[in-house]
C-alpha cells in the first residue's frame, strides 16, 4: 500500500510541475498556449531515449531540456506576433504534430507501447520503496524551486507587466510597455537623458539653478566640466531621482511673509539704497567677536521628508563631518525632500536644539528668502561635509 501511495505522489507532483508552467504561461499572461505538454513530451521522450542509448541521465536531462528549447524558441518567435485565438491554432497544431510523431514513429518511440527499461533515477538504491522515496524528495525540492522562481518572476518588475500585458494589453502598450519594442524604448530613453545631460552642462552660465537640478536628477555629481558636454556618452539609462519643477512658479501674494523656522531670516532686497525711499531692514552692526562665535559648517543631506500637519517644515537627515543630526527646516513649499537628497547646504551648527512639532532641531539652514522665493546658500565647489565656512 505505501509504494502505491509513494507511486501516485511522484505521478501527481510530476503533473505539479505541469501545472505550475501552465498557471505563470495562462494564469499571469493570459496566452493560451495549447504547445505546454508538447514540450513535456519532448524532454521526456528525449532524455528517456539516450538513458536507453547508455547515457548517464545528468547528461541526457540536459540534452533533453535543450531540444525542449529549441522546439520553444520558433514558439517564441511567433508568439511576438500571434495573440489570443490565432497563437491558440499555432500551438494546437504543434502540440498534434508532436503526439502524431510519437504515435506513429514506432522505430523510435514504440508508438502506443511507450518505451520499456527506462533507468530508474535512484537505480543504485535498488528496486524497492527506498528508490521511490528518493525520487519523491527530489520532486518535492524541483517544485519548491520552481514556486519559488515563478514567484519571483511574478513580483519582479517584468513580472509586473506580463501581468499587465494580460488585462489590458492595448494600455500598456499606449504607455510604452510594449515586451517585444522595449530595447528600443530604452534607446530612445537613453538618448534623451544623453540630451539633458548636455543641456545640463551647457545651460549652466545662463540657467544655472535649472542646469543644476537637470544635473542632479541624472546622476551628474562632482565638478562641473565642459569636456562634460558629450552627446553619445551614455551607454544605459541612468538612475533618475524625482525633482521639483525648473521653473518654480512665483508667488506675488507672498509679500509680508514671516522668515521660515529653521532658516536665515530674511535679507534685505538687493540693489536697494537707502537713497531710494526704501526703509532699511538692515539690523545693527556687530563686532568681529560676535560673528566669531557662529560656527557655520557644509552638511550633506542625507534624507528629507516632510512633518507630519505641518505644509512648512521639512525633517532632514544631515552628516556634518563624522557626525549625524536631525534638523528642521521651513523649506517644505520651496523643495521636494527627494530634490534636497545629496546636496550640501550650510548650516548654523553651534545653535541650542530647539523643538519644533515635537522633533528636536540641532542647528539652522542657511538660506534666502525675498517674498515667496526661498533659495537655499549652496557651494559652487564640492568640498566635505563638515568643512567650516569663513
Amino acid at each position: 500500500m505505501e509504494a502505491y501511495l509513494v507511486a501516485v505522489a511522484v505521478i501527481a507532483l510530476i503533473y505539479m510541475l505541469l501545472a505550475i508552467g501552465l498557471n505563470l504561461q495562462y494564469g499571469y499572461t493570459g496566452l493560451v498556449n495549447f504547445g505546454h505538454v508538447a514540450f513535456y513530451a519532448i524532454g521526456a521522450y528525449a532524455s528517456a531515449l539516450l538513458s536507453l542509448k547508455g547515457w548517464p541521465l545528468a547528461p541526457a536531462f540536459a540534452v533533453a531540456m535543450l531540444l525542449a528549447g529549441l522546439a520553444a524558441y520558433p514558439i517564441g518567435l511567433l508568439s511576438l506576433r500571434l495573440s489570443d485565438d490565432y497563437l491558440a491554432v499555432v500551438t494546437l497544431g504543434f502540440s498534434e504534430t508532436v503526439r502524431l510523431v510519437i504515435q506513429q514513429e514506432e522505430w523510435l518511440t514504440r508508438g502506443v507501447q511507450g518505451l520499456p527499461g527506462i533507468p530508474r533515477l535512484f537505480q543504485f538504491l535498488g528496486v524497492g520503496q527506498y528508490a521511490d522515496i528518493a525520487t519523491l524528495g527530489v520532486l518535492i525540492a524541483c517544485n519548491v524551486v520552481a514556486i519559488g522562481l515563478v514567484t519571483h518572476l511574478v513580483r519582479s518588475p517584468y513580472g509586473r507587466l506580463i501581468q499587465a500585458v494580460r488585462d489590458d494589453e492595448t494600455a500598456v502598450q499606449a504607455l510604452g510597455k510594449d515586451p517585444a519594442k522595449r530595447p528600443r524604448l530604452e534607446r530612445v530613453l537613453v538618448t534623451l537623458a544623453d540630451a539633458l545631460g548636455f543641456l545640463g552642462v551647457m545651460l549652466e552660465p545662463f540657467l544655472p539653478d535649472a542646469a543644476r537640478k537637470i544635473r542632479d536628477a541624472l546622476g551628474m555629481s562632482g565638478p562641473l566640466r565642459l569636456d562634460a558636454a558629450v552627446v553619445g556618452g551614455l551607454a544605459s539609462l541612468p538612475r533618475v531621482s524625482k525633482i521639483s519643477g525648473l521653473f518654480p512658479r512665483v508667488d506675488t501674494k507672498g509679500e509680508g511673509r514671516a522668515p521660515h523656522p529653521g532658516t536665515a531670516s530674511t535679507l534685505s532686497p538687493a540693489g536697494r539704497g537707502q537713497g531710494e525711499g526704501a526703509p532699511s531692514t538692515s539690523p545693527g552692526k556687530i563686532p568681529i567677536t560676535d560673528f566669531q562665535k557662529v560656527d557655520l559648517r557644509v552638511a550633506e543631506v542625507l534624507a528629507a521628508e516632510r512633518v507630519p500637519k505641518s505644509k512648512k517644515l521639512l525633517k532632514l537627515s544631515i552628516q556634518v563631518g563624522e557626525e549625524t543630526r536631525i534638523l528642521v527646516a521651513g523649506i517644505a513649499e520651496a523643495y521636494e525632500p527627494a530634490s534636497l537628497v545629496g546636496r550640501k547646504v550650510v548650516i548654523v551648527a553651534n545653535l541650542e536644539p530647539a523643538t519644533l512639532m515635537g522633533i528636536e532641531s540641532n542647528g539652522m539652514v542657511l538660506a534666502a528668502s525675498h517674498e515667496s522665493t526661498v533659495a537655499l546658500l549652496t557651494l559652487d565647489k564640492d568640498v566635505p561635509s563638515g568643512s567650516k565656512v569663513k
